[in-house]
C-alpha cells in the first residue's frame, strides 16, 4: 500500500492517480509476466471502449426491437381481453427500459451501470442454472438440448463481458 501525497489517503501500490482527491503522479511502468500485456494502472486496454458500446448499442437495439414486437402485438393481445392489453403495456414498458438503460450506459450514467451490474450478475445465475439444466436433460432434447447448453454458455460468458466492461471503462484512458 501506498499514501497519496497530497491528502494522505491510502492507496493500492502502483496507483497513479487518487481516487479521493484526484491528485495524479508518474507511475513506473509494471513488468510484463508470463508473456501477457497489462496496461499500466489508470489505463485500459484499446478494445475496451468499442465493446462497451457495440454491447451498449445491442441494449438500444433489443429495447426498439421488444417495444416494435410488442406494438405489434398490442391488438392481438387486447382481443384476449385485459389481460392481454396488460401484457402488452407491460412488454412495452420492457422495452423503453432497456433502451433507456442502453442510452444512459453510452452517456456513462453510474445507475444505469450499477443496474446493469446487478442484471447481468441474475444473468449468470440464470445462465449457470440453464446450462446445468440442460445437461441434465440433453439425452431428453437431442440437438434443441445442445442449442440450449451452447445459448447458456453464451449468455453466462456475455453478462460476464459486460461486468468485466463496466469495471474496466472506470479507467481513464486506453492502451494498445
Amino acid at each position: 500500500m501506498m499514501k497519496c501525497a497530497q491528502c494522505q489517503a491510502t492507496l493500492p501500490d502502483g496507483s497513479g492517480f487518487c481516487q479521493f482527491c484526484g491528485n495524479t503522479w508518474a507511475v513506473a511502468r509494471q513488468p510484463e509476466s508470463f508473456g501477457i500485456k497489462t496496461p499500466p494502472v489508470g489505463q485500459t486496454f484499446a478494445w475496451v471502449w468499442p465493446a462497451y458500446y457495440l454491447i451498449s448499442g445491442l441494449w438500444i437495439i433489443d429495447g426498439l426491437r421488444t417495444l416494435l414486437y410488442t406494438a405489434n402485438m398490442i391488438p392481438k393481445l387486447a382481443a384476449v381481453g385485459a389481460f392481454g392489453t396488460s401484457f402488452g403495456i407491460l412488454g412495452g414498458l420492457i422495452g423503453l427500459a432497456t433502451m433507456a438503460i442502453g442510452i444512459a450506459l453510452i452517456l456513462r450514467m453510474e445507475w444505469a451501470r450499477g443496474i446493469l451490474n446487478i442484471l447481468c450478475f441474475l444473468q449468470i445465475l440464470d445462465g449457470i442454472f440453464s446450462f446445468a439444466t440442460s445437461i441434465l436433460i440433453i439425452n431428453f432434447l437431442g440437438t434443441f438440448g445442445i442449442v440450449l447448453t451452447i445459448v447458456s454458455a453464451i449468455r453466462v460468458v456475455i453478462a460476464g463481458l459486460m461486468i468485466f466492461l463496466i469495471g474496466e471503462t472506470d479507467r481513464s484512458t486506453s492502451y494498445t
